[in-house]
């Protein structure tokens, strides 16, 4: 199913979500309820069960969406007795949006292509040196600052790659971040952003305290 993705430019259904995160082989769990985006998926299933995961622009055209998306086949289905749908995304290879096609059912379409992400297909990248040993501290206290309850020896004995992807989706970064982290070329430029990332923020937060402690 996905080869054909690979072959050729497509056309197939996106569901456009500020703040949310796919990545090639991470999973996305979705609560949907919105009549079109139901639609969407019962069109999905009776498909290839694929379906586009794309972020909204941060711009005045609220229509607008970011060039670059991801790929999710739905895994897991279930309808709740309140008309909701509980679905889960399994990340495939990004894709690079064309130009938007005529919306079937109220949600909309896209003609998209993969052909830059043939390499997102594999899922397993190519071992890299990654020191996650420079940055386990830095987490703990980003966690920390946002909240976030997370056992640090679990993170110590994850695959890497595993780690960075399921890291990158859930940790709270802003849209644009988030975004850049998609883009990112590989898993080594995707861990020296999100250390990036996690440094500046930190960083903002220990500078807001010690303008209040003062």
């Amino acid at each position: 199913m996905i080869k054909k993705f690979l072959e050729k430019e497509e056309v197939l259904p996106v569901f456009p979500l500020s703040g949310t995160l796919l990545l090639p082989g991470g999973y996305l769990p979705l609560n949907i309820f919105e009549p079109r985006y139901m639609n969407m998926v019962d069109d999905a299933l009776k498909a290839d069960r694929v379906i586009g995961m794309v972020q909204p622009c941060a711009k005045k055209d609220k229509g607008e969406l970011y060039k670059t998306g991801c790929l999710g086949r739905i895994t897991s289905f279930h309808e709740t007795e309140d008309n909701r749908y509980l679905v889960t995304l399994t990340g495939t290879t990004r894709f690079d949006i064309i130009k938007e096609a005529k919306p079937k059912n109220g949600y909309r379409m896209m003609r998209i292509t993969t052909a830059c992400y043939t390499h997102d297909i594999q899922h397993e990248e190519q071992p890299v040196d990654i020191n996650w040993g420079c940055i386990l501290a830095k987490l703990e206290s980003y966690f920390a600052m946002k909240g976030i309850d997370c056992d640090m020896t679990i993170l110590e004995h994850t695959p890497k790659a595993k780690l960075l992807s399921v890291l990158s989706m859930v940790c709270p970064f802003e849209a644009s971040e988030k975004q850049a982290l998609l883009e990112a070329e590989n898993c080594k430029e995707r861990f020296d952003l999100f250390t990036k990332i996690i440094d500046i923020a930190t960083q903002c937060s220990q500078d807001e305290k010690k303008k209040v402690e003062h």
